[in-house]
């Protein structure tokens, strides 16, 4: 009777690894207090058939091995909705690969001429603040639209006083009546201006279907005369 516990004694002297441990919790935690001795005295090689009447444990490696089966199948759903999930996160990032041909496309584009000032300071040799300043203006010029860039020149013109028209125009090449015309509308305050547009309402070409139809009037005249 010593001797035997003299074993026992060294088998609880043995130490379980941390995945042993963690099942020991785990068993625990979810109430599972039979399967947690199961588990304590397999880790410590002992039988536990000699411990539990047999049906009992019977019964439990029966639960805890449909529920292992159970926790398989789930793994196996849950790895493959992650994969589908993958799948149209792939599906989702594909216009991406869009938005970069459109990068490419853009890139590929030619970009707009920024004018070269004319005026006598920017065609002489060396650097100076004023070219540097004309530069900066005409680059600006570039990204603006029409309207902009004729109120923008406009109100430069303006700053410059008497003979500002003249000098705004061979810095920025726009013509003088289009910096004028700006002019005019700044001092009206743009208050003819439409602000969810560049042009006015009916302006630019017209319309193919009106040229159509003035066509078809002038044949059914001819074919009318003949």
């Amino acid at each position: 009777m010593n001797q035997q516990f003299f074993c026992s004694n060294n088998k609880l002297g043995k130490a379980v690894t941390p995945e042993q441990f963690d099942l020991i919790i785990a068993a625990v935690l979810d109430g599972k207090y039979s399967w947690a001795c199961v588990l304590m005295l397999r880790f410590y090689d002992y039988n536990p058939a000699q411990y539990i009447p047999y049906a009992t444990y019977n019964r439990l490696l029966k639960e805890n091995r449909q529920l292992e089966q159970r926790k398989a199948t789930l793994e196996k759903q849950l790895s493959s909705s992650q994969n589908q999930f993958g799948n149209s996160l792939g599906l989702l990032r594909k216009p991406e690969k869009t938005t970069d041909l459109v990068k490419s496309t853009q890139k590929n584009l030619p970009e707009k001429k920024v004018y070269s000032c004319q005026c006598h300071i920017c065609q002489r040799l060396g650097d100076s603040p004023e070219k540097e300043l004309h530069a900066q203006m005409n680059l600006l010029l570039s990204r603006l639209n029409e309207q902009q860039r004729r109120w923008y020149v406009a109100l430069e013109a303006k700053k410059l006083g008497h003979g500002g028209v003249k000098q705004m125009s061979q810095v920025t090449g726009i013509h003088a009546d289009t910096i004028r015309r700006g002019r005019k509308e700044l001092d009206q305050f743009l208050a003819a201006r439409p602000v969810d547009r560049v042009r006015q309402v009916g302006g630019g070409r017209s319309q193919r279907k009106k040229t159509t139809s003035t066509k078809v009037q002038i044949t059914n005249s001819v074919a009318t005369s003949a």
